[in-house]
């Protein structure tokens, strides 16, 4: 009862000191409104007040300078995306691979820059470290040299989307969009496809989409040099000076034909170019003038015909919502989560806090409801995940079939609890039946479809026993059941005689299984043919070749050479073959092992973006 009576008078304490604290604060501030001259008020005001519309600008610029940004990186994703249509294209693959190029090729560019409608499409192919136009929507571009411009050379490994260049034969009064162009069998840059927007109007468009308090100016500029602008007073290639703005971290000035701007400078991604926001200062210092003596003579009226008595009788009125807010609050704190705040007529800004104190805790009670639902269902998927996990590595080989002569070791590495990366190895009549695949994707989808193919190809290869025959009859069978999905699987896939030391393979898309002969010679092992699922009745190659002693079989997935460190470079087929040379003279679980340790100096720490698999056999 004395701790209940001693927490009673401490709230009555605590809502006198309220109101007294309240009282005390609205005399003494109209006190000093009322003493202090008017004239060291307004300077200071006026001071204040022009500093906070500089960094209100600054802000404003900003902000509108990230929308302008984002609808230029839009502008320039979708042509790229077009631009991604075009190179996949089959014609277009026809003129790339064959190299021949000519009039139809000609048109066809016409043709696409008109549906894309930028003003020019070309296509440089690269060779021996330089440039030569091949393809163009514009017959005067062939009497242009692009041999020697250093910008096309950051293109190729994709470090820029879109540039501006202000020397020919391009057009400083365009941006350009690019796309490298990839070798599919060795993965190296073959060229590009560049097409050519009208920037003018593009940026004249961006100024003039909103509406402001001051006339913005949008300029394009490379190394603090004008390239294109929407202020006609603004000259092509002049070099801007720009200072930045003390306390505004973001906000920079500049003097250009004796008038004096403020400005944002804000990056494109994947561009050399830049976006720059000005707006004259001439034009801020007007606005705030103009406001300025607007206010100040609201407020002298305002001084003068409201007296203290009427701010004395309101502040007992106003001090009730918040007092009964108080109220609220403590009965939340002790437990009471179902108290609300109710709307006062006199409340004013009181009742918007009360609202969002209201809001507040129905939100942090549903917020804890949800959380404690999310909880559960999380831990009902990662049980399913792990039961995935569990059953898909129980399916794949645990070991080897015990064959005379050969070493055989493998290894599967997940990026997620289940893949589409699996091998299996098993014996028909006397010989080794062994295959490696990647399904598209990773997660559970691509452990699904994984799964579907080592079935149908287990089953096909031991009921047709030729492997031909299997892989087509796998092929057409695992088309007709992933259609809707258009999934695909690349498998390595080979029989081994034991009797004979040969490989019967087929390389279905997959990357070629690398041979290490006992001299040091490295030998590619792959077929024609491409993914199983891709589409019905395809043409099966099969090859062979004979095996010798001391010689070692690799075969590998894309999660290997295609690891990537935090530099983002990737590991690659080159430093692969490098570590099987050096520790070609170990067993297989050995040279496994020694492949994903070098795999993991090389990545760091960072995280494994796609499933890995490798299966080593070494002819003893």
């Amino acid at each position: 009862m004395s701790e209940n009576r001693i927490t009673q008078n401490n709230d009555v304490e605590e809502k006198k000191r309220l109101t007294g604290s309240l009282t005390q604060r609205v005399f003494f501030i109209s006190f000093i409104f009322l003493v202090i001259p008017l004239l060291i008020y307004s300077v200071f005001l006026y001071v204040h007040e022009l500093e906070d519309r500089k960094n209100n600008l600054f802000a404003s610029l900003n902000i509108l300078g990230d929308n302008r940004v984002l609808i230029v990186e839009q502008t320039i994703g979708l042509q790229q995306r077009f631009l991604n249509s075009v190179i996949t294209r089959k014609n277009f693959i026809q003129y790339v691979y064959s190299n021949e190029f000519g009039e139809e090729a000609n048109a066809f560019l016409q043709k696409m820059s008109e549906r894309m409608g930028v003003l020019e499409l070309d296509y440089l192919a690269y060779e021996k470290g330089s440039f030569t136009l091949k393809a163009s929507s514009n017959r005067a571009a062939f009497a242009q040299n692009f041999n020697q411009l250093e910008v096309l050379s950051p293109l190729l490994q994709q470090s820029l989307g879109a540039f501006v260049c202000m020397t020919a034969p391009f057009n400083k009064d365009n941006i350009y969009v690019t796309k490298t162009i990839y070798d599919t069998e060795l993965a190296t840059p073959i060229g590009l496809i560049v097409a050519a927007i009208e920037a003018k109007p593009f940026i004249k468009q961006l100024a003039s989409m909103d509406s402001s308090l001051y006339p913005i100016e949008i300029s394009l500029i490379i190394d603090e040099k004008i390239v294109i602008s929407s202020a006609s007073s603004f000259s092509s290639e002049k070099s801007l000076l720009l200072h930045k703005v003390k306390k505004t971290p973001d906000g920079y000035e500049f003097d250009l034909d004796k008038q004096q701007y403020y400005a944002v400078m804000l990056p494109i991604k994947e561009s050399n170019f830049q976006l720059l926001l000005s707006v004259e200062k001439k034009a801020v210092s007007a606005v705030q003038h103009k406001k300025y003596f607007f206010e100040l003579g609201i407020f002298l009226v305002l001084i003068f015909l409201v007296g203290g008595a009427v701010t004395l009788l309101l502040i007992f009125r106003i001090a009730k919502p918040l007092k009964e807010l108080f109220e609220v609050m403590r009965k939340v704190s002790r437990g009471d989560i179902h108290a609300r705040f109710k709307k006062d007529k006199m409340g004013f800004e009181i009742n918007l806090l009360g609202r969002y104190f209201n809001e507040m805790v129905d939100s942090l009670i549903a917020h804890q409801k949800k959380v404690q639902e999310e909880r559960l269902q999380k831990l009902s998927y990662q049980q399913e995940l792990k039961i995935g996990h569990d059953i898909q590595k129980g399916l794949l080989p645990k070991s080897a079939p015990h064959i005379e002569g050969i070493d055989i070791a493998f290894h599967c590495i997940f990026a997620q609890e289940v893949g589409g990366d699996f091998y299996d190895l098993f014996m028909l009549e006397g010989k080794l039946v062994f295959l490696i695949a990647d399904t598209a994707g990773k997660g559970i989808s691509a452990c699904l479809y994984a799964l579907t193919l080592r079935s149908m190809l287990k089953s096909f290869i031991s009921s047709e026993g030729d492997l031909r025959k299997a892989i087509e009859k796998t092929n057409d069978l695992f088309c007709s059941d992933t259609e809707e999905s258009s999934s695909f699987v690349t498998a390595w896939i080979g029989i081994y005689d034991p009797q004979t030391k040969t490989v019967q393979f087929n390389s279905s898309g997959h990357f070629p299984a690398l041979l290490h002969r006992d001299n040091g010679v490295m030998e590619p092992l792959n077929s024609k043919g491409m993914a199983l699922g891709a589409q019905q009745n395809i043409q099966v190659e099969i090859k062979q070749v004979q095996l010798e002693s001391h010689d070692t079989l690799v075969l590998y997935t894309d999660g290997i050479i295609e690891a990537m460190n935090p530099r983002q470079q990737l590991y690659g087929t080159n430093r692969l073959k490098k570590v099987i040379n050096t520790n070609a003279n170990l067993d297989s679980k050995d040279l496994i092992n020694k492949i994903t340790s070098d795999v993991n100096t090389f990545v760091q720490d960072a995280k494994q973006s796609d499933d890995i698999a490798v299966l080593v056999i070494k002819v003893l």
